[in-house]
């Protein structure tokens, strides 16, 4: 055999055993990897289960609570007479009474206070005072408070000229779509002033009148009488009552 035919055998057997090596390399390194899968999968399922296992555990014991709260309750309305949780069965309970509503408790009535004439009056001025006065053109501020001045007492007037409402460029005018006058649930302590709560719905418009946004606001009115008829005396917006 000659020289160069053994050197061919020798890099042939060299290049094999190295191919064979890095294949073995290749395999060993996929096992590893699937195994550490199916490890990180047994975890996670291990996990899960304890996460179903936590919740069915909750669920029970917030049913137990849930019960243990009904019972109490029960207790607390029979006077520790228990005879079901309330689970929607309501046999052997007692009937509730009516209790008999002492009506001296609540506050009076406006019509009780002003009379059904005054009220329909000062409240249909209140409308018409809302329907002008909510409508805005910050390019003439002072229009709409000329407009509803007749429904205006001197003194508020006079602090609204004084003092106008200023536009923006976001919001330049305003319009109202929808209004309602409802009474306050508290009443005013004396027959000479009147209050009511207006609840508008309005859109608002920017400088160029290509933007608008619908909005909802709550005018507290204070109406007082000047010679001898209802007029705005005050407001508040968006302010609780």
């Amino acid at each position: 055999m000659s020289l160069r035919v053994k050197k061919i055998i020798v890099y042939t057997s060299m290049g094999v055993g190295a191919i064979l090596i890095v294949f073995s390399v290749f395999i060993g390194s996929k096992e590893r990897y699937n195994n550490q899968n199916k490890l990180e999968d047994s975890v996670e399922q291990n996990e899960n289960d304890k996460t179903m296992e936590n919740v069915t555990q909750y669920q029970k014991v917030k049913q137990i609570r849930s019960t243990d709260k009904n019972e109490i309750a029960i207790k607390d309305e029979t006077g520790g007479k228990v005879n079901k949780p309330m689970d929607g069965d309501y046999e052997g309970f007692e009937e509730i009474v009516p209790q008999k509503v002492d009506e001296s408790q609540f506050p009076p009535t406006y019509q009780h206070m002003y009379g059904k004439e005054s009220v329909a009056k000062s409240k249909e001025i209140a409308k018409e005072f809302v329907k002008i006065f909510y409508n805005f053109n910050g390019k003439y501020p002072l229009e709409y408070v000329e407009a509803s001045k007749k429904y205006m007492t001197v003194d508020f007037y006079n602090r609204w000229q004084q003092q106008p409402e200023q536009g923006t460029i976001s919001k330049m005018y305003r319009k109202i779509i929808h209004t309602e006058i409802f009474e306050p649930f508290d009443t005013p302590e004396t027959t000479d002033e009147i209050i009511w709560i207006a609840k508008i719905e309005g859109e608002i418009l920017d400088y160029h009148k290509k933007k608008s946004e619908r909005i909802t606001e709550i005018y507290t009115l204070l109406l007082r009488k000047e010679d001898k008829e209802w007029r705005v005396a005050d407001l508040l917006i968006n302010a609780p009552f």
